[in-house]
Parts: C-alpha cells; sequence; structure tokens
C-alpha cells in the first residue's frame, strides 16, 4: 500500500522536457531532435492557433505561471505548469495539472472562455490570475484587483488592467495612461470597442490575429505596446500566415523576434529574468536517471511503476519527470522517458550505480 501510494505520488509530479532520443541514446537536441523549449513551444502554439489566442500572449502567461516548470506547486496549491487550482482543474476537466499535452490545451480553452465573457484578453489574464468574480467587481467598481494581479497583467499585456477595463467600455484610456495624440496611442484599443462596421463592410486591414482575437492595435507578439503597428499574424516578410504557427524556425530557439513562442522565451530568458514564475516549488533538475522509456505513456509509467516497486529501497519517494518529445525519423508521436531527477551529475551517477547493484537498468542523462 505504501509503495502504492508513493508510485501515486510521483505520477502526479509530470515534468515536461527535453532530453534523450531512446534509453541509452545521445540527447535527442544534440540528435536533432526537441528542446525543453521548442517541445512546449509547439504544445502552447497549436493550443493557441486551436483556441485563436496569440501564441505570445499564450506564452507570456505560461511563462509567468510557471517559467515553464510543469512539476510546481505554489504556495496556494495552484498546480502545475499552467498552475491550475484544484478545483479549477475540476471544474474543466483537466484530470492532471501536471501533464502540458492536458495542462496547455486547458489553459488555452479556459482563457479563451475568459476572453469571449469579458471582451479582450487583457481582462481575460486578470480572471486567470485572480478569478472571475473579482473582474466583475473590478468592472463594477466595488472593488479593485489584488496588486500581484495588476502587475501579473502588465508583464503579460504591456498594458495596466484599467486600460484593458476603458477598452471594454469602449473609452480611451484612462488618465495616467498612454496618452492620445499623433503617436497613434488612440489606436491602442480600436479592436476592442464595439464595431462601427456596418454589415458586409471591408476589415481586411486588420491583421488576421487580430481580428479572430479582439486584441488591441499595439499590443504586439511580445506583449509590449508598439503604439498601432502590430504585426499580429503576419510572418517576417509581412505576409498574413493565416494564424499558422512558425514555431520551430530557429533552431536555436534565441530569435529573440516576440513573433514566436520561442523568440518570446529567448527574450524571457536573455533580458526579462523578473518575467519569471513564482511558483514555489524545486527548480528543474539538470540530471536524470533513465529507468523507463515508451512511445505510449501508460506503457512507461507502467514500466517505472514497476521498476519503483522493485526497488523501492533505492528510488524511495522520489519523483520522476516524464518526458515526451519528437525522435527524428519516428513520426510525430513523442517518445516518453521517465527519469528520476537529479541535481548533479554525482548524485546522477550515485543513484544509478545503486540501481545497477539492487540489479536494475539505468542510464545517467543531462536533461
Amino acid at each position: 500500500m505504501a509503495r502504492a501510494r508513493a508510485f501515486g505520488r510521483a505520477v502526479r509530479s509530470l515534468l515536461f522536457a527535453c532530453v534523450a532520443a531512446a534509453l541509452g541514446a545521445p540527447s535527442a537536441q544534440a540528435a536533432g531532435g526537441e528542446s525543453v523549449d521548442q517541445a512546449l513551444c509547439r504544445l502552447i502554439e497549436e493550443a493557441a492557433l486551436r483556441e485563436a489566442l496569440p501564441a505570445a500572449f499564450l506564452t507570456r502567461l505560461i511563462w509567468r505561471e510557471s517559467s515553464f516548470r510543469s512539476h510546481v506547486v505554489s504556495s496556494k496549491g495552484a498546480q502545475g505548469i499552467a498552475q491550475f487550482m484544484p478545483g479549477t482543474a475540476a471544474e474543466r476537466g483537466l484530470k492532471n495539472p501536471f501533464d502540458p499535452e492536458a495542462a496547455l490545451p486547458a489553459a488555452a480553452r479556459l482563457l479563451a472562455d475568459l476572453q469571449r465573457r469579458f471582451g479582450n484578453l487583457g481582462l481575460a489574464a486578470a480572471a486567470y490570475n485572480a478569478g472571475p468574480a473579482r473582474v466583475d467587481a473590478f468592472l463594477a467598481g466595488r472593488s479593485g484587483l489584488p496588486s500581484e494581479t495588476r502587475l501579473y497583467v502588465r508583464l503579460i499585456t504591456g498594458r495596466s488592467a484599467e486600460d484593458w477595463a476603458a477598452a471594454k467600455r469602449g473609452e480611451k484610456p484612462a488618465p495616467g495612461g498612454p496618452q492620445a495624440g499623433k503617436s497613434g496611442a488612440d489606436k491602442i484599443f480600436e479592436a476592442d470597442k464595439p464595431s462601427e462596421a456596418k454589415a458586409g463592410s471591408d476589415t481586411s486591414t486588420a491583421p488576421e490575429a487580430e481580428r479572430r482575437t479582439g486584441a488591441p492595435r499595439g499590443f504586439s507578439d511580445d506583449g509590449k505596446s508598439d503604439y498601432g503597428k502590430s504585426d499580429y499574424g503576419k510572418s517576417d516578410d509581412g505576409k498574413s500566415d493565416d494564424g499558422k504557427s512558425d514555431y520551430g524556425k530557429s533552431s536555436d530557439g534565441k530569435t529573440g523576434d516576440g513573433k514566436t513562442c520561442l523568440g518570446v522565451v529567448a527574450a524571457l530568458r536573455q533580458g526579462e529574468p523578473a518575467l519569471a514564475g513564482t511558483a514555489e516549488s524545486p527548480d528543474f533538475a539538470p540530471w536524470g536517471v533513465q529507468v523507463a522509456g515508451a512511445f505510449s505513456k501508460s506503457v512507461a509509467l507502467a514500466a517505472y511503476g514497476r521498476a519503483a516497486t522493485r526497488f523501492a529501497g533505492v528510488i524511495g519517494e522520489r519523483s520522476p519527470m516524464v518526458i515526451g518529445t519528437r525522435v527524428p525519423g519516428r513520426g510525430r508521436g513523442p517518445f516518453y522517458r521517465v527519469r528520476l531527477p537529479a541535481q548533479t551529475r554525482a548524485e546522477a551517477n550515485a543513484l544509478c550505480a545503486s540501481l545497477h547493484k539492487a540489479g536494475g537498468a539505468c542510464i545517467v542523462l543531462a536533461n
């Protein structure tokens, strides 16, 4: 029974990252596979496209929530890469908040619903952080938003919550916000105002993603205002990409262009460390001891369960990392690996040596 409980706790602590292509193989990144950021960005961009959300908006929000760490639990109990509270996860039908393949699409669906309810992305972000009831009270003038939520909205969207509220009301930005005038700031919230165009009028001049999402002009893909010069939905040559993701165009993910998930993450890692998530949990382990792997997640977890039971004296209460990334030449489905985390190579080597001594199989690999 104790072993079953330990395994249950381990399975609930899933981490999605990128490492070796198979047990004993060189690292997947070195072999041309996905890196950690690439694997997560693929999921984010697919989820954003499915729900007609700007990929950069979803990227910045998820980064703010967890810094792309899938195993974190906040001091308030929010879980996983998208920081779902248990009650919200249950309401949304999310069975495992620690599984990015389930949590990221669920987060995108929730944000799309909140955007439809409140009218724009900024208020949707506020509701994701503070809850819809707090945003309703804020809009009705019954109470303000928590300081944490105000900072959250500004860091993700580049605008204040008051500006987004003013946009919902069809007003100009509130005093203290962007100044109207020749700078073009008047256009920032144009897309959020009630449409004055008559049926059948031509709206083709608006960027594609702006028409889909209601994102205000000037809210660029990196979440910062560019005063009416947003290039949402456009590729580098300025042409519409019809909402298609350009994930993976930069092999190293260091474009910093703010137009793709990888570009946003590169900018966040290189120049905006203050935007890192605040979830309280140990950081991602740089080393791992791989003990199981399969193209089926359930098969990989079952294999780990058998190892955890057989070698309970070695594995103990450790929570594994479940890693799923694509393998070059092996189709589009991810290969799942189960690893025990270690903070140093020496720690990983010692753990693997203990498993070998007990009759188990393992390999030490860098995450």
